[in-house]
């Protein structure tokens, strides 16, 4: 017979091969995973909060662009959430955006992209 020792309680057990010693501790040990701070966003919000509050916005105004007009599944923070954490999910403080005008908000973003990229091709 093997002693297990459980990753939550470190308590010992006997029983068979698992990583916890009862579900309560399975529980525990998941949902500290889903609270993790590497898991919430610039604001303090969940991810899964933030993809909501996003699915929310695009339903609501449509997946058009609300500065050229093309189809766009972006969302860009008026005001920045560096900036305005409190804003993040406050509907008045967000626009519909193509990925071209979000770069054009953003330049250093295409300037990142592009180092990434030619790193991806090896030059």
């Amino acid at each position: 017979m093997r002693i297990y020792k459980c990753n939550w309680c470190n308590n010992i057990f006997w029983d068979k091969p698992r990583k916890y010693c009862k579900d309560e501790c399975r529980k525990l040990a998941r949902e500290s995973k889903r609270k993790a701070k590497s898991s919430l966003t610039r604001g303090g919000h969940t991810l899964y909060e933030y993809r909501k509050f996003k699915k929310e916005v695009l339903k609501e105004r449509g997946c058009i662009c609300q500065k050229c007009g093309v189809e766009a599944k972006l969302i860009h923070h008026v005001k920045p959430v560096s900036e305005y954490p409190e804003l993040e999910l406050v509907k008045d403080n967000v626009i519909v955006i193509c990925i071209n005008c979000h770069i054009l908000c953003h330049p250093e973003l295409l300037v990142k992209f592009m180092k990434s990229s030619l790193y991806i091709m090896g030059k």
